[in-house]
């Protein structure tokens, strides 16, 4: 690998047997393809410098959008284990002619072939390669890439697919290939290549399914989560004509608000500040679980589906101040700090905890709430608003159902208390058909400095906790924050204040 001991050495000559396997079989395949230069991280990054490394990861994106094609080692093991050679007998699919007893003077034997319809799923979705966070970019940005598999070859472009299975000048389009149900919504390769012709609506799906694609995806160093996406936020900036600075750790300023209303099950917060690595209204502040695919959300899907004519629409009760976040190098990379002013409601809340003993009664359903190596798991939440109105006095806006925070972290800190004080950030409000009102808000706690907070979770208003904003349409019969710390300055109408995120 490169080192910064090495870089005079290297800039003279590399010599070929102290490349790994992996990467001699690369260059042999780059030569036989007649291309001239080839990239490899470990050989073109100094890796023990933090600050080239975060120099050539901001360049991500130009690097695997402008490459003829990208060589993924996808059956190998590491970097030792070399382009492994496919059994013969694997690549070809199975022809056979088949007879019609009874009909052979009416229809005339066609050969047919039999393929693997799992194939594609098995040899490349499924492999440990493509789960891995770092290749993600690679796949989404590289106008075409070589599958080294482990039965053959397979070739993806933004166009067609094909391998060696297959004749030549023969793809597989129209060929109807399984998917397993996890891999099902898959981002296709060269998919970003299409947004110049796309709504704003459309671009918007496109993010979010990207950073769900992504978050699905493991790092070996989480510190890394922001920087190995940060191709893919470079060349959507750069193909949606967003302005320079509107990238704040993960989120675009212009849907800030919206996209603030992340959700993730069981991920972990980082605490800060010994594993800082992004602000805690980041989706990059949490640390998600295994296969997060189906678990994380950026935006709010209540906000996201789109209404009716005939449904009231979403009305916006904050508003952005200030953001802000102090980056370490790229726009789009690692930041050392970050924070959000926001003026709107800020309501003071309690969030009460159900301990459950899941060691001798584990059920189906407790099940998914189970953490290895440890006994203890809150199973259930409720948030309340002290003072608010009894369900019996809730009239048409009566709901029985409690409403419950969407926690960011499998076991929060806030558990050494049953009862926590928290605070509800509310972004938008609606009312249903019903008549019933709901909301959508993040779940603070106090910080350190005046009028700071931090999130913890993102919660779905109803019944008790939004029915004061019913009457009149504002934040008014809301008890007032009466102790000046909990706020950075009053707003312009009774239950509106001007605080911080952090």
């Amino acid at each position: 690998m490169l080192l910064e001991s090495l870089r005079d050495t290297f800039s003279k000559n590399i010599p070929f047997d102290t490349i790994p396997p992996t990467f001699q079989d690369a260059i042999r395949l780059a030569n036989a393809l007649d291309v001239e230069y080839i990239w490899i991280d470990s050989l073109c990054i100094i890796q023990d410098s933090k600050d080239d490394w975060q120099t050539e990861a901001a360049q991500m994106a130009s690097i695997y959008s402008l490459s003829y094609v990208t060589i993924s080692a996808t059956a190998a093991q590491d970097s030792a284990a070399g382009l492994r050679e496919q059994h013969p007998m694997l690549k070809h699919p199975c022809e056979v002619i088949p007879s019609w007893t009874g009909f052979e003077n009416q229809i005339p034997p066609v050969p047919v072939r039999i393929v693997n319809r799992s194939a594609f799923c098995d040899a490349v979705l499924a492999q440990p390669l493509f789960r891995r966070g770092w290749v993600f970019q690679e796949w989404i940005l590289s106008p075409r890439t070589i599958h080294v598999a482990r039965d053959q070859l397979w070739w993806t472009s933004a166009s067609d697919m094909t391998s060696e299975g297959f004749a030549a000048n023969e793809t597989c389009e129209g060929f109807d290939f399984d998917v397993h149900r996890e891999y099902i919504h898959t981002m296709a390769p060269g998919t970003l290549y299409s947004m110049e012709s796309q709504s704003e609506e459309s671009l918007q799906l496109v993010w979010h399914t990207l950073l769900q694609e992504y978050m699905s995806r493991s790092l070996t160093f989480e510190s890394d989560r922001l920087v190995a996406f940060a191709g893919i936020a470079s060349f959507y900036q750069s193909h949606t004509k967003m302005k320079a600075n509107s990238y704040l750790a993960g989120i675009w300023r212009h849907v800030l608000l919206q996209d603030l209303l992340w959700t993730i099950s069981e991920g972990r917060k980082v605490s800060p500040p010994q594993n800082y690595r992004a602000p805690s209204w980041s989706w990059a502040s949490v640390e998600p679980a295994p296969d997060t695919k189906k678990k994380f959300l950026i935006g709010s899907q209540e906000i996201n589906i789109k209404l009716s004519e005939t449904e009231q629409p979403w009305v916006c009760t904050a508003t952005v101040i200030e953001a802000s976040v102090a980056i370490t190098g790229s726009e789009f990379g690692s930041v050392s700090g970050g924070y959000i002013v926001l003026q709107g409601p800020l309501i003071k809340a309690r969030l009460s905890m159900n301990m459950i003993d899941l060691s001798n009664r584990l059920t189906e359903e407790q099940a998914l709430e189970f953490v290895p190596g440890g006994k203890l798991r809150f199973v259930q939440n409720r948030v309340t608003v002290p003072g608010g109105p009894t369900v019996a006095t809730m009239g048409a806006y009566t709901h029985m159902s409690a409403t419950r925070a969407l926690l960011d972290d499998v076991i929060p800190t806030v558990l050494a208390e049953e009862v926590v004080d928290i605070y509800l950030s509310v972004f938008y409000c609606r009312f249903n058909r019903d008549g019933s009102p709901i909301g959508q808000a993040l779940v603070l706690v106090r910080g350190i400095e005046k009028g700071e907070f931090r999130r913890i979770g993102q919660v779905g208003m109803t019944g008790e906790t939004i029915e004061p904003w019913a009457e009149n349409r504002d934040f008014s019969k809301f008890a007032p924050l009466t102790d000046e710390e909990e706020f950075l300055s009053m707003g312009n109408r009774p239950g509106i204040y001007n605080y911080r995120i952090v």
